[in-house]
């Protein structure tokens, strides 16, 4: 028996027909695919909304500030439509468990530290709490625009409002400055304060150069979400300052943000509800952070600034809520005042 060999005739040899992909092989491409696009635009975007506005050399803002206007200070068109990309890109990280909020090793070493803190007022005829008497807004170049007080426990010494009355205009660095200032001596520094309790977050150290945490772990991390960098960005000038300090904390009273930040609230008036039954119950609830500054070391000098105090939020607990459900008020930098959210 004789067999006969096709394989030098030039005639191929027949194969298995190729079957069409599946729908379900389709829909998985297109799935791997997607996730690739995730990955790169995701840590593309993130690397230069960190490095852009933060890293970017003094000799270069003004050409980047040219090619992108304003991103360097968070804040223009492009930096709103990579702020929608970024909410959209987070939903998805957060519906599919691939959140990693988190870094070990530089270059992301910390720069600051901060921790939230309450404060409780009793007097609900304060439409505009802040400054209370006895309180003013500073600004200095390294912290940015805070609020001064003499119960902020350990805070940045700076003068009391008397003086600043009695210095007037001299203090001044800009116009703007100047105008503020000249407006001090009408605060009425002799005014009856308001009652006011400052309650500082479990995980701030009573000593920051000599601390070692043990538990609390989870309010760490709760605390951890509430925290905000508002310090200034080298050439930033104070009106962009206050629209992105405006932007960051009008953050806390958004979306799932909301919740959790009023669910904090709430948490701290309870306790202190319950430890203090027999007393009157506060009527506004004010969010504020207790920023440190850690000084690098071409400062010479070791440790952290003074705490500042940066107001973030407020909540009314007997007012009624209008309908759009928001219950907290985000503080406007621009205005100096508390506004409803979102």
């Amino acid at each position: 028996m004789r067999v006969e060999s096709t394989a030098d005739s030039g005639s191929p040899i027949p194969g298995p027909t190729p079957r069409p992909a599946s729908p379900r092989q389709v829909l998985l491409g297109f799935f791997v695919l997607f996730q690739l696009a995730f990955l790169l635009v995701s840590n593309f975007y993130g690397f230069v909304s960190y490095v852009l506005p933060k890293k970017t050399p003094d000799n270069l803002r003004p050409v980047v500030n040219q090619a992108i206007p304003d991103f360097i200070y968070e804040a223009g068109h492009g930096w709103k439509w990579g702020g929608e990309l970024e909410t959209n890109i987070r939903r998805w990280t957060q519906l599919t468990g691939q959140e990693q909020a988190w870094s070990l090793f530089a270059p992301n070493v910390g720069e600051a530290t901060g921790f939230p803190a309450v404060v409780f007022l009793w007097d609900d005829g304060l439409d505009d709490p802040l400054p209370l008497p006895g309180t003013f807004f500073a600004r200095d170049e390294k912290n940015g625009i805070h609020l001064w007080a003499p119960w902020n426990r350990g805070g940045s010494p700076e003068p009391s409002l008397a003086t600043m009355g009695r210095l007037g205009i001299l203090g001044a660095a800009n116009p703007l400055d100047a105008l503020t200032l000249a407006a001090v001596p009408f605060a009425k520094p002799t005014d009856k304060a308001p009652r006011v309790e400052l309650l500082l977050s479990r995980n701030e150290p009573t000593n920051l150069s000599n601390f070692f945490r043990v538990s609390n772990c989870r309010v760490r991390r709760y605390d951890g979400s509430l925290y905000q960098n508002l310090q200034p960005y080298p050439d930033e000038t104070r009106e962009k300052l206050e629209t992105r300090s405006t932007k960051l904390v009008r953050e806390l009273v958004q979306d799932y943000q909301h919740d959790r930040t009023l669910a904090y609230l709430k948490w701290r008036r309870k306790v202190w509800i319950d430890a203090h039954p027999d007393e009157l119950r506060p009527r506004q609830v004010l969010l504020f952070e207790r920023f440190m500054r850690i000084r690098p070391p071409e400062e010479g000098v070791h440790g952290w600034d003074p705490p500042i105090l940066y107001p973030m939020a407020r909540w009314q607990p007997e007012k009624k809520v209008d309908g759009s459900g928001y219950v907290l008020e985000y503080f406007d930098y621009t205005t100096k005042r508390f506004c409803p959210g979102p």
